[in-house]
């Protein structure tokens, strides 16, 4: 023991040494030989087979490494390509997900193929009269409302319907003068059918002016005929009032064909076009589509608004 001692003192390097050298034998004896010799070829074995793999990346598919490592792009740890998929016909620069990683990517494909270009445009709108079907029955000479049958707005009236019966003075001269032109009939018939053509600018009828003649005699009160089928929709005048020539008594609209107008805004007209289809919803009639087409497109653009007027057309026999 004392030697021991004295030889660690005076040669420590010696002593370390050679018990390395002890340890390395023990340990070759105890787990050394054959089995060692099965992991070496193990090894061996794995290397050659990744030898021949490709490696990705799980989150940039694009990248692909002959060996393993890191991803260039996010640093990830890539990941051996599955040998199982079939690549012979899939474009090199293809990016190929396997199915699990597609769910992962939340990856959705389409079909592309050529065909018109089409979008659905929403745009609000308001159910307008057909600006053609609107009569202004104005008073083409003046006098006094004796009757009127007319008694509110929204009243239905039909064409030759009797609105009003009105007195006026200058009837009553114009049909003096008529009498006077019935004597010289045959000698001077233009002078005849002047008269009559005078009582035709004051709407009156053939039929009405055939009846003063056959009469004979002055009519003081005569009757205010509806120009068209359709709603009044205003009522200027009231029972006893007088009026002047040119005044408006009564509006009347045909609804049973209507306009609705549509506000499109700047970005939508490049899809709208003449002729277009369009489906018509109403909050007043829910759950039913009315279909039409576009007939007439404002070619002038609302400089505040941004938005042009888009016109369709409805029949409205039905009156809903």
């Amino acid at each position: 023991m004392n030697k021991l001692t004295k030889l660690i003192s005076e040669k420590p390097l010696v002593v370390i040494g050679a018990t390395l050298i002890v340890g390395l034998i023990l340990g070759w004896a105890f787990f050394g030989g054959s089995g060692n010799t099965e992991v070496v070829e193990a090894t061996t074995e794995e290397h050659a087979h990744e030898a021949g793999t490709l490696w990705t990346c799980s989150m940039h598919p694009q990248i692909k490494m002959e060996e393993p490592g890191s991803c260039p792009i996010c640093g990830m740890e890539l990941i051996p390509i599955d040998d199982k998929v079939d690549d012979s016909g899939i474009d090199p620069d293809a990016v190929v997900l396997s199915a699990s990683a597609m769910r992962i990517a939340e990856v959705e494909t389409t079909v592309i193929k050529k065909s018109a270009p089409f979008k659905e445009v929403v745009l609000p709108g308001m159910v307008k009269a057909d600006e053609r079907r609107i009569n202004e029955l104005t008073a083409h000479f003046p006098g006094r409302i004796e009757k009127l049958y007319v008694n509110f707005t929204g009243q239905k009236v039909k064409k030759g319907q009797t609105l009003a019966t009105i007195f006026s003075p200058e009837l009553v001269t114009a049909q003096k003068e008529l009498f006077e032109t019935i004597k010289y009939k045959d000698s001077n018939p233009q002078f005849h059918i002047a008269a009559r053509n005078k009582l035709k600018l004051w709407l009156f009828t053939d039929k009405q002016i055939d009846d003063i003649e056959e009469s004979g005699e002055v009519q003081f009160y005569f009757k205010i005929l509806s120009p068209a089928t359709g709603t009044v929709t205003k009522r200027n005048i009231s029972q006893g009032d007088h009026v002047k020539e040119g005044m408006s008594m009564f509006q009347i609209i045909d609804l049973r064909h209507l306009w609705v107008e549509f506000d499109a805004y700047e970005s939508d007209i490049p899809w709208i076009k003449m002729g277009s289809k369009v489906n018509i919803t109403l909050k007043s009639i829910p759950g039913k589509v009315f279909k039409s087409k576009i007939t007439f497109i404002d070619p002038v653009l609302n400089g505040n608004t941004r938005t042009t007027i888009i016109r369709t057309e409805l029949d409205n026999k039905d009156g809903k």
